[in-house]
């Protein structure tokens, strides 16, 4: 329900530029640029921290919890339960043996021998093969990315759902690992699946705490101190040049808010929520800067 004021975001991307441009334009670019220069310095400086600490950070912080919180999701998960459902589901076969799927899911070949499997225990000849495999690997890969990212924020599953569904062999790494070695699938979810977004979030904020902190000091510092006259005695230059510097601004903050919308989102999506990847995906301005993030 949410998603239908979409609009709102796109209305604040206008709103945003429109002040920004009609604020810089007044105030001329001879007023406004050093803080353009410290806004410049503040996202070099902060660009460069947050990017030399995230691992740190990650690594100190997070990775332990959500290693642990993978450990808890698939301590009782069988996928051979999980496979045979999707069977009987989608009629796919007669009534299976958990046994003889969890035993075929050990082996190399275990997609051919599944099918055959099936076959035998159907009362008609199945559907095609490559009908059959990819009802299996991305039915299952929703039920796993479901599992898994039940006590993890919301990315975690959408980056398993995404990379497992059509791709046969990470279902075949994946199975036979919760098959076989079950106590190599948190650190093998944590590498592939959580890492790599957590450290972005983790990036992006320590990004905005530093720019935000920085800007602050900027801004007192320069309500104390004198204005520069760069362009004095060009009044309509001054403000054409303070108009493009207001458009800069503009797109700054902007993204500054795409980037703080994204964390959310990641954290915390809830579908019917105001905030969520449907609500943005309808929007016709703000995407452009949420996907550029």
């Amino acid at each position: 329900m949410g998603a239908n004021f979409w609009w709102l975001f796109d209305l604040a991307v206008v709103v945003i530029a429109l002040f920004f441009i009609i604020n810089c334009v007044r105030r001329g670019f001879s007023k406004i640029v050093v803080t353009a220069l410290g806004c410049a310095l503040s996202f070099a400086a902060a660009l460069a921290v947050s990017q030399a600490t995230s691992d740190v950070i990650y690594d100190k912080m997070f990775k332990k919890g959500n290693i642990n919180a993978v450990e808890k999701a698939v301590e009782e998960y069988h996928p051979e339960d999980v496979i045979k459902m999707i069977i009987e589901k989608n009629e796919l076969s007669g009534v299976l043996s958990n046994e003889n799927i969890k035993q075929i899911l050990e082996s190399k070949s275990s997609m051919d021998l599944l099918y055959d499997y099936a076959n035998s225990k159907a009362s008609n000849i199945l559907d095609s093969k490559e009908n059959f495999e990819k009802t299996i690997i991305n039915e299952f890969a929703a039920a796993f990315s479901s599992q898994v990212g039940e006590n993890l924020p919301p990315y975690v599953a959408h980056e398993i759902l995404n990379h497992m569904q059509n791709n046969e062999e990470l279902f075949l790494t994946t199975v036979e690992m919760l098959a076989k070695n079950s106590d190599e699938i948190p650190t093998f979810i944590e590498e592939n699946y959580i890492r790599g977004p957590a450290k972005t979030i983790v990036r992006c904020a320590v990004f905005l705490i530093i720019f935000f902190v920085l800007m602050t000091i900027i801004i007192i510092v320069l309500n104390k101190t004198g204005k520069f006259g760069l362009l004095n005695g060009y009044d309509r230059l001054d403000k054409i040049v303070g108009g493009v510097m207001g458009c800069i601004e503009a797109v700054a903050a902007i993204m500054i808010i795409a980037f703080v919308v994204k964390i959310i989102i990641n954290m915390s999506e809830n579908n019917s929520s105001f905030v969520s990847i449907q609500t943005i995906e309808r929007t016709k301005i703000f995407k452009w800067f949420y996907d550029f993030t």
